[in-house]
């Protein structure tokens, strides 16, 4: 009797952790992203660690704003990208769950505005900006790719996902729009949209 009981109790724990094990795998983020797609809308995607595929698309007639709004814990102060939808009870965050830091957010942030807003920042330096493009840094274990900014007249050049740095085909994307809003560069086979994915 003690041992159909000590059995029960061992396959009720061995149930119960099984059930966690397979609810955290459904929950983890794999990867989150934004498609912008000038003059038609954005797209915002979660990709889940088992495959399942989350995406949202808002017109953008139904944008009412983008904003960084910041949230505070007893810890630590968390930035997070928001588009207010004209007729919605709730606002989307954009990367909900990745949270990136604010410098990276900013990037996506002015990037957004331009492509849906048409909108450049006033005190943009733009015209200092001589050239984007992505280098390579080897050390012995791998190669990383980056993209930097290079400024007239400054001192360093500006990498920008200095402490993320994404992968190839993610950085490829971005310095695609970058260029195409800060040069008025478009390839040949491209639509006109920007890309930002994080993982």
């Amino acid at each position: 009797m003690i041992d159909h009981e000590n059995n029960t109790a061992s396959y009720s724990i061995f149930t119960i952790i099984i059930v966690i094990w397979i609810w955290t795998k459904l929950n983890i983020v794999k990867s989150e992203s934004i498609l912008l797609i000038r003059d038609v809308g954005v797209q915002v995607k979660t990709v889940y660690l088992n495959g399942r595929i989350v995406s949202k698309f808002i017109d953008k007639d139904k944008i009412s704003n983008i904003v960084i709004n910041e949230g505070i814990t007893i810890l630590q102060v968390k930035f997070y990208m928001v588009i207010l939808v004209e007729e919605a009870d709730r606002m989307v965050v954009v990367f909900q769950h990745l949270l990136p830091k604010l410098n990276v957010l900013l990037q996506v942030y002015q990037g957004t505005r331009s492509i849906i807003f048409n909108e450049m920042e006033e005190n943009s330096y733009k015209d200092k900006i001589s050239n984007i493009v992505i280098n390579e840094g080897i050390t012995i274990l791998q190669v990383k790719f980056y993209m930097v900014i290079l400024v007239e007249e400054a001192d360093r050049m500006v990498v920008v996902f200095q402490h993320l740095l994404p992968k190839l085909n993610v950085l490829l994307q971005v310095y695609q729009g970058t260029r195409s809003i800060i040069f008025n560069e478009m390839e040949e086979n491209s639509c006109e949209a920007d890309y930002f994915n994080f993982k």
